[in-house]
């Protein structure tokens, strides 16, 4: 993933942390970018009004109905949780996790990190 792709995927995260979300999708964002961050956005709220981090994609999209299931390619969304962290994953075009193409957001729920990553 390019830099530059990654700056606006760490920038539209801060701006759903913030409350700056609007409805819907951020304008201007590529959908790839806003679909992921929304769902990291909703298992951070799950997290908030269930007092615990959700345990898969279902329940994120069973909490909010808003949350995409798929990426803009079709591929379901990975979620996997270790600990206070969680990962929400995207295969990319080329439909295979953990190659140059994939989205991924990386989040502590203590608040001491947003890592954004390109595997």
């Amino acid at each position: 993933m390019n830099k530059t792709l990654s700056s606006i995927l760490f920038l539209s995260i801060i701006l759903f942390f913030t409350g700056c979300s609007g409805a819907g999708r951020p304008r201007g964002l590529p959908e790839e970018v806003s679909a992921i961050s929304l769902v990291a956005y909703n298992a951070l709220l799950f997290r908030k009004e269930n007092g615990q981090l959700p345990e898969n994609i279902d329940d994120i999209v069973n909490f909010k109905q808003n949350t995409p299931r798929e990426d803009s390619w079709g591929n379901d969304f990975q979620f996997e949780v270790e600990g206070e962290e969680f990962w929400v994953r995207s295969a990319g075009a080329d439909k295979l996790l953990h190659t140059s193409d994939d989205l991924s957001i990386r989040l502590s729920t203590d608040g001491s990190q947003v890592l954004v990553e390109d595997k």
